[in-house]
């Protein structure tokens, strides 16, 4: 995430294998969230759930 901020990104999304919970989990504790768009795996036809992350300009490192 933080790579991306200093990127100039102002977004990631990423796909989770949907019931693959522990990884979305992880994800949503570093503030990601569902979008609603789901895809199928070609390979194997499992379905993936979209997740996105808005991100902005890193904080203030004023008076460090």
């Amino acid at each position: 995430i933080e790579w991306a901020r200093t990127d100039g990104a102002s977004a990631l999304q990423l796909r989770v294998t949907e019931g693959n919970a522990r990884a979305e989990r992880l994800y949503e504790r570093h503030g990601f969230e569902r979008t609603g768009a789901t895809f199928v795996r070609e390979r194997d036809g499992l379905t993936e759930v979209e997740m996105g992350l808005r991100i902005g300009e890193p904080p203030s490192r004023r008076g460090r």
